[in-house]
């Protein structure tokens, strides 16, 4: 008899930040390819290192709604608009100030 696994919030979370993820990139591509492979390099990295903080917050966020702590709620979902924002700009060729800074540096 197979166990039927219950999807966690975590599980949906995870799902949502993967789609989004990919549905940025997608829509990107054309911006992607036209620039050098070094910035490429530099905005992938980046953009890896913002995936990850949203996942993070993401189980963060998760906790703090299991905790009823609604300040801690807003605060984390407003880190996590503004990091998803950061992985829009890396991912589709805008301004970043941590590309800006690599760039300028070399």
């Amino acid at each position: 008899m197979r166990s039927v696994r219950r999807l966690s919030a975590s599980d949906a979370s995870a799902d949502e930040m993967k789609l989004f993820c990919e549905e940025t990139a997608e829509a990107s591509a054309d911006a992607v390819r036209k620039m050098s492979v070094e910035e490429r390099v530099q905005r992938s990295m980046a953009a890896e290192a913002a995936e990850d903080r949203m996942m993070a917050l993401a189980g963060e966020l998760e906790d703090a709604i299991d905790a009823g702590d609604a300040a801690l709620e807003a605060e984390l979902r407003a880190n996590m608009a503004a990091t998803r924002q950061q992985y829009k700009d890396l991912v589709g060729g805008g301004s970043s100030l941590f590309v800006d800074a690599v760039s300028e540096a070399s």
